[in-house]
Protein backbone atom coordinates (compact mmCIF):
# COMPACT_ATOMS: atom_id res chain seq x y z
CA UNK A 1 0.00 0.00 0.00
CA UNK A 2 0.95 3.65 -0.54
CA UNK A 3 0.57 6.57 1.89
CA UNK A 4 0.61 9.68 0.33
CA UNK A 5 0.39 13.32 1.64
CA UNK A 6 -2.47 15.26 -0.53
CA UNK A 7 -1.57 18.87 1.47
CA UNK A 8 1.07 20.26 3.20
CA UNK A 9 0.99 23.18 5.35
CA UNK A 10 4.08 25.79 5.16
CA UNK A 11 6.39 22.90 3.70
CA UNK A 12 7.00 20.72 0.89
CA UNK A 13 4.75 17.94 0.06
CA UNK A 14 7.15 14.87 1.32
CA UNK A 15 7.70 11.44 -0.72
CA UNK A 16 5.12 8.69 -1.10
CA UNK A 17 5.98 5.69 1.40
CA UNK A 18 5.87 2.28 0.29
CA UNK A 19 4.13 0.12 2.70
CA UNK A 20 4.21 -3.76 3.27
CA UNK A 21 1.19 -5.20 5.67
CA UNK A 22 2.65 -7.62 7.73
CA UNK A 23 1.37 -10.18 10.44
CA UNK A 24 2.93 -9.80 14.05
CA UNK A 25 2.57 -12.60 16.95
CA UNK A 26 1.52 -10.66 19.57
CA UNK A 27 1.47 -13.64 22.24
CA UNK A 28 -1.09 -16.54 23.55
CA UNK A 29 -4.30 -15.67 24.99
CA UNK A 30 -5.50 -17.85 28.17
CA UNK A 31 -7.49 -20.29 25.66
CA UNK A 32 -4.57 -21.02 24.11
CA UNK A 33 -5.28 -19.25 20.70
CA UNK A 34 -2.12 -17.57 19.23
CA UNK A 35 -3.11 -13.26 19.26
CA UNK A 36 -1.73 -11.77 16.11
CA UNK A 37 -2.02 -8.17 14.51
CA UNK A 38 -0.55 -6.78 11.22
CA UNK A 39 1.67 -3.80 11.21
CA UNK A 40 3.06 -1.69 8.10
CA UNK A 41 6.58 -2.07 7.59
CA UNK A 42 8.53 0.52 5.02
CA UNK A 43 8.84 -1.41 1.38
CA UNK A 44 11.03 0.66 -0.73
CA UNK A 45 11.41 -1.92 -3.74
CA UNK A 46 7.81 -1.69 -4.61
CA UNK A 47 7.34 0.21 -7.51
CA UNK A 48 4.45 2.85 -7.08
CA UNK A 49 1.82 3.33 -10.03
CA UNK A 50 0.61 6.10 -11.64
CA UNK A 51 -3.46 6.42 -10.55
CA UNK A 52 -5.33 5.52 -13.26
CA UNK A 53 -8.06 8.63 -14.40
CA UNK A 54 -11.32 8.55 -16.49
CA UNK A 55 -9.02 9.97 -19.19
CA UNK A 56 -6.97 7.11 -18.99
CA UNK A 57 -9.71 4.33 -18.74
CA UNK A 58 -11.06 5.91 -21.80
CA UNK A 59 -7.99 6.13 -23.49
CA UNK A 60 -7.25 2.38 -22.59
CA UNK A 61 -10.63 1.34 -23.51
CA UNK A 62 -9.64 2.62 -27.15
CA UNK A 63 -6.30 0.81 -26.72
CA UNK A 64 -7.91 -2.22 -25.76
CA UNK A 65 -10.52 -1.79 -29.03
CA UNK A 66 -7.39 -1.36 -31.91
CA UNK A 67 -5.72 -3.99 -29.88
CA UNK A 68 -8.47 -7.05 -30.44
CA UNK A 69 -9.07 -5.58 -33.93
CA UNK A 70 -5.73 -4.60 -35.64
CA UNK A 71 -3.19 -6.03 -33.06
CA UNK A 72 -1.84 -8.92 -31.84
CA UNK A 73 -2.00 -10.40 -28.37
CA UNK A 74 0.22 -12.97 -26.32
CA UNK A 75 -1.18 -15.82 -24.80
CA UNK A 76 0.25 -18.17 -22.31
CA UNK A 77 -2.30 -21.04 -22.57
CA UNK A 78 -5.86 -18.99 -21.79
CA UNK A 79 -3.88 -16.40 -19.83
CA UNK A 80 -3.60 -12.93 -21.85
CA UNK A 81 -0.25 -11.24 -20.82
CA UNK A 82 0.10 -8.88 -23.63
CA UNK A 83 -1.60 -6.65 -26.17
CA UNK A 84 0.02 -4.97 -28.86
CA UNK A 85 -0.88 -2.61 -31.61
CA UNK A 86 0.37 0.08 -34.43
CA UNK A 87 0.28 3.19 -33.81
CA UNK A 88 -1.69 4.17 -36.79
CA UNK A 89 -4.11 1.49 -36.01
CA UNK A 90 -4.75 2.83 -32.51
CA UNK A 91 -4.63 6.37 -33.79
CA UNK A 92 -7.24 4.85 -36.35
CA UNK A 93 -9.91 3.47 -33.81
CA UNK A 94 -9.29 6.47 -31.20
CA UNK A 95 -10.63 8.85 -33.84
CA UNK A 96 -13.47 6.77 -34.77
CA UNK A 97 -14.37 7.05 -30.83
CA UNK A 98 -13.53 10.51 -30.70
CA UNK A 99 -16.26 13.41 -29.94
CA UNK A 100 -13.66 16.06 -31.14
CA UNK A 101 -15.46 18.38 -33.52
CA UNK A 102 -12.60 18.69 -36.21
CA UNK A 103 -9.90 16.51 -37.50
CA UNK A 104 -6.92 18.69 -35.35
CA UNK A 105 -9.34 18.30 -32.43
CA UNK A 106 -8.69 14.72 -32.50
CA UNK A 107 -4.97 14.47 -33.38
CA UNK A 108 -4.42 16.68 -30.89
CA UNK A 109 -6.63 14.26 -28.19
CA UNK A 110 -4.70 11.29 -29.51
CA UNK A 111 -1.34 12.77 -29.02
CA UNK A 112 -2.33 13.92 -25.37
CA UNK A 113 -3.77 10.46 -24.88
CA UNK A 114 -0.63 8.70 -26.03
CA UNK A 115 1.94 10.79 -24.37
CA UNK A 116 0.02 10.34 -21.20
CA UNK A 117 -0.24 6.62 -20.99
CA UNK A 118 3.58 6.07 -22.43
CA UNK A 119 4.26 8.70 -19.80
CA UNK A 120 2.35 7.15 -16.48
CA UNK A 121 3.63 3.58 -17.14
CA UNK A 122 0.41 2.54 -18.34
CA UNK A 123 2.29 1.41 -22.53
CA UNK A 124 5.04 1.02 -23.45
CA UNK A 125 6.21 1.95 -27.12
CA UNK A 126 9.10 0.34 -28.99
CA UNK A 127 8.81 1.26 -33.10
CA UNK A 128 5.34 2.61 -33.31
CA UNK A 129 3.83 -0.55 -31.86
CA UNK A 130 2.81 0.41 -28.68
CA UNK A 131 2.44 -2.51 -25.58
CA UNK A 132 0.08 -3.29 -22.33
CA UNK A 133 1.75 -6.29 -20.54
CA UNK A 134 -0.89 -7.71 -18.03
CA UNK A 135 1.24 -8.63 -15.63
CA UNK A 136 2.99 -5.20 -15.00
CA UNK A 137 -0.39 -3.28 -15.83
CA UNK A 138 -1.84 -2.76 -12.26
CA UNK A 139 -5.15 -0.50 -12.88
CA UNK A 140 -4.94 -0.98 -16.76
CA UNK A 141 -4.83 -4.47 -17.44
CA UNK A 142 -8.18 -5.38 -16.88
CA UNK A 143 -10.15 -5.74 -19.84
CA UNK A 144 -12.43 -3.13 -20.10
CA UNK A 145 -16.24 -3.37 -19.48
CA UNK A 146 -17.56 -3.23 -22.39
Amino acid sequence: MIVQCRKMKDSEEPEDLKMTLKPVELGIAQNGKPISSAVLVRNDEVSIRQTITKANARDLKTFHEAARELGTEMKLGDVLLERTVSLNNWRQVFYRRSTGDSPEAKRKAFERARKSLVHKGFLEVNDDIYILKFRDAGQAGHEPDN
